[in-house]
């Protein structure tokens, strides 16, 4: 007769996912890849999560009580820092979660309220700040936009992809590029998947080409989209929506963040947005002011519904 061993993974209080969270950041910092002053203030944020839940099963934490605990802290008052709060605890978890699988599934999503709060400029992750670029640009600019969200391509793959590069055919869409910005760190192709959403635009795109270029993205006059002219006019489109610092850098950084509230794992967003290594992801996104969180696939959905 054998003895049936609990998983680990059922104990993992939320001290414990705390505690082995701040001692990998704490490796990082001493190899040099994570910032002290920011080491320290992930720690203070964490610990105040960990005194409040510490005993309670982390897979097994209520949103309404996270909630609920997060609106009453009075020292988090500046919406950046109560940004960077969430965004530390949510990494934590699913650092925990998909990485380290100390735990299921990450139980939290960022809290309802924090959604309605006014963006830093320069940042496009919201619905709404999507959709109002969409309905403001012309139609080259919008199929260009609706590629760098769906897909979180830097906008110079955008502007350089071609036909031939694209991959429709099969159940592994994807587009390859064998020149690009990381090919001297991993010696290979880059792979950006395509999701259902990127397949219709291209296919589409593919379907009422006009143009005898190769280039998949052109702008008005069928000619390659050259950076100074793509950057002006992603400039004037912003300021037209009322943004006036807002760039199409931007977009990219909403896919990835969609991506971590969606569950994903830092390796796998690293793969696709042609990041060499998940320090980007671990650092920028696990600790950043300008963190904005929107599940990936109810955006889908919704730009789907408004396109149909």
């Amino acid at each position: 007769m054998s003895l049936r061993i609990a998983s680990p993974v059922q104990f993992a209080t939320v001290r414990t996912v705390v505690a082995r969270r701040l001692d990998y950041l704490k490796r990082l910092v001493d190899r040099g890849k994570f910032s002290a002053d920011g080491f320290l203030n992930t720690t203070k944020d964490l610990e105040r999560f960990a005194i409040e839940f510490g005993n309670e099963e982390a897979e097994s934490l209520r949103q309404h009580e996270f909630n609920h605990w997060f609106r009453l802290q009075d020292h988090w008052k500046a919406a950046s820092t109560r940004k960077r709060v969430v965004a530390e605890i949510l990494a934590c978890l699913n650092w925990a979660a998909y990485d380290e699988e100390m735990i299921a599934r990450n139980p939290i999503k960022r809290p309802r309220d924090l959604k309605h709060e006014t963006e830093p400029l320069g940042f496009a992750a919201d619905v709404d700040v999507y959709n109002m670029l969409l309905t403001k640009a012309n139609n080259v600019m919008k199929l260009a936009i609706m590629f760098l969200r769906f897909t979180g391509a830097r906008t110079g793959e955008m502007r350089n992809l071609t036909w031939d590069q694209v991959h429709l055919d099969g159940d592994a869409q994807h587009i390859q590029l064998d020149r690009h910005k990381t090919v001297n760190k991993t010696n290979q192709p880059r792979i950006i998947g395509l999701d259902t959403n990127a397949v219709a635009l291209l296919s589409g795109m593919l379907a009422e080409r006009k143009w005898a270029i190769n280039i998949v993205f052109t702008n008005s006059d069928g000619c390659q989209w050259t950076r100074r002219a793509w950057c002006k006019s992603f400039q004037r489109l912003s300021e037209r929506c009322g943004f006036e610092k807002l760039t199409a850098y931007s977009l990219r950084r909403g896919y990835v963040c969609d991506a971590i509230e969606a569950g994903v794992s830092t390796r796998q967003i690293a793969d696709q947005v042609g990041h060499a290594t998940t320090h980007e992801i671990d650092t920028r996104y696990g600790a950043t002011t300008k963190f904005k969180i929107s599940h990936v696939s109810k955006v889908a959905r919704e730009i789907g519904d408004k396109r149909a």
